[in-house]
């Protein structure tokens, strides 16, 4: 009975905390006008990226460094590295603010996302690392949940309280991260840093930044090349049918979690054997989702209803394409436990350029000539046959280096073309 509790208590917990990560994008959604939220999320790709390049990869380091003996990492230097690279990116949000007298502007909001990004992804990954799943999904929820919070006073005052009430939500939320962070770092310390601590902690990071990168430019893609060569207003119809379509990601994040000390911990051959269950979860709410698309309007807002019955064709492409997105994360899992996420970027980050570059030249040619609808329809097709061709790649190249996933290749493989057959099929004829 008390295990039975214990499972009941960590289900529900966990449950409320991905609902809040999932959901708090689309409350924002409906808070924001189109071109605010397009705004919004566009600073917040331009962010993710920053995070990444920043932060060198260093809060991916977490689960080596504490769960692999061999790898020589040192901890309280991690701690330093980050809490100083986060200072750093505050610190030029305030310069900037202070220059632009106005702390609601898009390098502001970009700086300051920054930090919180570096901060909240390495404290997510600590408490995954030491078995506290609920807590670090509630942490992975807490930049959105923050913006919503700022958006929420607004709304709720008549828009008394100025934008920028969104930036002192998000600086806040910087600060705390920023005291237990400096707080560990203290206890944590054992010695004085030197140059040898920091150069092996840096290429302990290196290959994951580079790897989490292009993962990174993947999924923002869409966001950071419509935003450049159409508009906020593109962005934000895009985001809402982006946001909507990825809430299966939700079967990805409860098992990934679950297994993400074991993982790092399991044989080759054990990861071969039960990975595939993270593909099929994801497969079985992407098809639920489809099904019940109809009845979520209470749930997702006007805002969805609005852009979904204008964009259904578009928005069931970017449903499938959920599948590769959990795929593409799991790959990058994999090969960061195997240790060949650096060698596997050598090969799919020209892949992933080029396709990217010929997409927002063909973007930027026609943004002008045709109608916003066909714009996306184009832009969506294309990104996915971009994304398939990089998962495709991945495989290829993880092969090659001696590591054999069949059983979830075919797996993704199959799901993801069944999906789209099914969808499609049924949506033409029924």
């Amino acid at each position: 009975m008390t295990r039975l509790l214990s499972i009941l208590r960590f289900s529900a917990g966990f449950g409320v905390a991905r609902a809040l990560l999932f959901a708090s994008p689309i409350v924002l959604a409906n808070l924001l006008s189109l071109e605010g939220y397009g705004q919004f999320e566009l600073a917040h790709s331009y962010a993710t990226i920053g995070a990444l390049l920043l932060g060198f990869g260093l809060p991916a380091t977490v689960p080596l460094i504490r769960l692999r003996d061999e790898v020589a990492g040192r901890w309280d230097t991690l701690l330093g590295l980050i809490a100083s690279l986060a200072g750093i990116s505050l610190l030029a949000a305030g310069l900037a603010a202070a220059g632009m007298r106005s702390l609601y502007e898009t390098p502001v909001l970009v700086l300051l996302a920054i930090a919180v990004l570096i901060l909240q992804g390495f404290w997510a990954t600590l408490l995954k690392t030491d078995g506290r799943s609920t807590s670090a999904v509630f942490v992975e929820a807490g930049f959105w949940g923050v913006a919503v919070l700022g958006a929420g006073l607004i709304a709720l005052t008549g828009k008394w309280l100025p934008d920028s009430t969104i930036t002192v939500a998000l600086l806040i939320y910087a600060v705390g991260l920023m005291t237990v962070t400096l707080a560990k770092l203290v206890r944590a310390r054992t010695g004085s840093f030197d140059a040898k601590d920091l150069r092996r902690n840096f290429e302990l990071g290196m290959p994951l930044m580079l790897s989490s990168l292009l993962t990174a430019i993947l999924s923002s893609s869409g966001r950071l090349i419509l935003g450049q060569s159409s508009g906020v207003e593109a962005v934000g119809l895009y985001a809402v049918l982006f946001r909507s379509t990825t809430i299966p990601l939700v079967g990805h994040q409860i098992l990934i979690v679950g297994f993400f000390r074991h993982i790092f911990s399991w044989s080759e051959e054990s990861l071969r054997q039960r990975l595939t269950i993270i593909v099929l979860g994801v497969s079985a709410m992407a098809a639920a989702f489809w099904l019940l698309e109809p009845w979520l309007g209470w749930l997702l807002g006007p805002r969805f209803v609005e852009v979904f019955a204008a964009y259904r064709a578009e928005g069931l492409v970017l449903l499938v394409q959920t599948i590769l997105w959990s795929a593409i994360a799991l790959n990058d899992l994999i090969n960061s436990r195997l240790q060949i996420a650096g060698r596997v970027t050598l090969v799919t980050a020209p892949y992933l350029l080029i396709g990217l570059g010929a997409l927002y030249l063909w973007v930027w040619n026609h943004a002008q000539s045709v109608e916003i609808s066909d714009l996306l329809h184009g832009f969506i097709l294309g990104h996915f046959c971009l994304m398939a061709g990089f998962y495709a790649l991945q495989c290829a190249v993880s092969w090659w280096l001696g590591h054999l996933f069949i059983r979830l290749w075919l797996s993704v493989a199959a799901c993801t073309a069944g999906a789209g057959l099914l969808i499609a099929l049924t949506e033409l004829f029924l």
